[in-house]
């Protein structure tokens, strides 16, 4: 986990930003249905993704993926840096 935000740190430093940073989000969810007081349907879910949060200028940019591939993280980062520069 840390190796992939610090990928994508480096990913945005690397664009000359005064300022980024990384979060890592992993959610895990369960879902249980009753139907007269048993069990009917359960079900369970999680996701991982990554946000990349810059500042260049007084403007932030900010974007996120569930592409945690070197490819992903770099395509992240640079669409975060590219709203700072649309600003």
């Amino acid at each position: 986990m840390k190796d992939l935000a610090r990928n994508a740190l480096d990913a945005a430093v690397r664009r000359g930003v005064s300022y980024a940073d990384v979060r890592v989000i992993e959610e895990q969810d369960r879902h249980v249905s009753t139907k007269n007081g048993k069990a009917s349907d359960v079900s369970t879910s999680s996701s991982l993704g990554l946000g990349v949060r810059v500042l260049d200028n007084g403007c932030w940019g900010f974007a996120a993926t569930d592409d945690l591939t070197p490819e992903g993280l770099e395509s992240a980062a640079t669409l975060a840096v590219e709203i700072v520069e649309r600003r």
